[in-house]
Formats: structure tokens, sequence, C-alpha cells
């Protein structure tokens, strides 16, 4: 038997397997083990039909090891999809787009949000209202090139506050290892402390003068820290994610229609299925 017609036809049968796999998992949300079935017998009845008379063991080989790349595969492409469904400019207008909530949520304005979606956690177009997210694309046109890169490697830059957040939380350290009395609005420490008016107003008035006492290179500095700090962060959590979603797909009953569509494939590969 001449191998490669039988790899040719199986390769684009199990291509097209693969992205059938990934494409209804991540817009459906579904894990359906049986296509796995379906792919095996595509698959094999493609390597027989291009092996022709010569079908046998070794084109059914090929098919179940076909199959085999095409449910890894599409697998695979289903974790990194989900873990990489966001572009970084989402992530930059949706960090926008939650700074013109808090400002307006200020002023006493408010927005309605996609049913089931919670502000804070809104990711993308979708998830926000059409006015809101054209408010965000306004301002993000009106950035620099300097701020936009900046922005699309740490969105928490959208908020203004932030590096001298940074330094605020700074002065809180200083301040509690010398024992000095911190007066937090509300009474308690907030968990996430960002803006002027989660912290003591001393505080805040400290950690903005040293900010504004910083030269231009020296900000600059401490911003590219940050920067580089969240991206080396978000590419771990990305790697680990991925890996975690990819396990996730594998269950009991995957194995099982998986090793049904190894068996359809190797049979109807190597035409085996009478007797």
């Amino acid at each position: 038997m001449r191998p490669t017609p039988v790899l040719i036809a199986g390769l684009i049968a199990a291509g097209l397997g693969a992205i059938l796999w990934g494409v209804i998992g991540f817009y459906l949300h579904l894990e359906i083990g049986w296509i796995a079935i379906i792919i095996g017998s595509v698959v094999g009845l493609v390597c027989a039909a291009a092996a022709r008379e010569e079908a046998g063991v070794e084109s059914g080989a090929i098919a179940a090891g076909l199959t085999v790349a095409a449910i890894v595969f599409g697998k695979l492409a289903m974790a990194y999809a989900f873990t990489h469904r966001y572009s970084d400019r989402d992530y930059a207008l949706s960090a926008i787009a939650a700074q013109i909530v808090y400002e307006h949520s200020r002023e006493g304005k408010s927005y309605r949000f996609p049913k089931d979606v919670s502000p804070s956690e809104a990711v993308g177009r979708d998830e926000h209202p059409a006015e809101l997210w054209q408010q965000a694309e306004t301002r993000w046109s009106a950035l620099s090139s300097q701020e936009q890169s900046d922005l699309l490697a740490f969105p928490d830059l959208a908020n203004p506050e932030y590096m001298t957040s940074l330094v605020a939380d700074e002065v809180v350290e200083e301040w509690r290892d010398a024992g000095r009395q911190l007066r937090w609005p509300g009474g308690a420490e907030p968990d996430y402390p960002e803006r002027a008016s989660d912290y003591p107003a001393d505080v805040w008035k400290e950690a903005l003068s040293r900010w504004k006492a910083l030269s231009d290179s020296e900000r600059r500095a401490r911003i590219d820290d940050e920067v580089a700090y969240r991206e080396s962060v978000l590419k771990d959590f990305q790697s680990s994610a991925f890996w975690i979603v990819f396990k996730s797909t594998w269950g009991v009953l995957d194995i099982v229609f998986v090793g049904v569509g190894l068996l359809a494939a190797f049979k109807l590969g190597g035409g085996l299925t009478s007797g």
C-alpha cells in the first residue's frame, strides 16, 4: 500500500474534524463525546477510500492515529480559544469603560449592562452597553501611542490614580512599620485599594506628593516596571489556565467515546468491518 495518498486524505479529514470539535466546544460551550466517533468514522472511511483495494491494517492504523491527533488538537484549540478569547485591546477598552462607569457613578449616572453580566467583570464589546463602549472607543482614540501601548499591556492604567495608589501602598507599609495609626475610610482597610477614596486622606496626600516629586524619567521607569510585571503575570496565568482547561476536557466518558472513535477509525480505515 502507498501510504502517502492515505495520509494526505486522512490529514484533510482529521483537520476538518479538529476544527469541528474546537468550534462546537468553544461557541456552543459543549463537550460532545460522540463527535469523536463521527471523526473516527469519517477519517476511517476517507483513509479506506484513498487506500482502495489495498485497505488493511496499515490504512486502519493510519486512520486511528490521525483520529487521535484530530481529537487532541481539537481539544487543544478549544482550550486555547477559551483562555485567549479576548484580545489585549478588549481588556484595555473594558478597563477604560470601567473608569467611565466609576466617573459617571459619582455624578449619579448608571448604565444597564446585558443580563447576567457583572459590570465589574465585563470584558469585550458584547458585555458592555453600546453607548458605554462607544465612549471607551472615543477615549482610546484620543490616547497617545505610548498610552495605548501601556494600556494594552497593563489595563489597570486606565485608572489615572493607579500608579499613585502603588506609592500609597508603600506609604502605608512605612507608616505601619513605624507604628503610626492609619484611619481607613469606613473603618477597615479595603482588600484592593486603588483610588484616593480608598486610602486615609493623609496617606494619599503623602503618596501624591511623592509621585509628583518624581521626574518624568522616574515615572516612566515605574510604569515600565509595572507593565513588565503585568505581562509576566498574564503570561503565567494564561499558560496555567490553558492546561487546566485542556485537562478538564478529559473525563471517563470522553475516554470511552475516544476509544470507540479509534476503533471505528481502525476498522473502517482498514476495511475490517465485515466478519
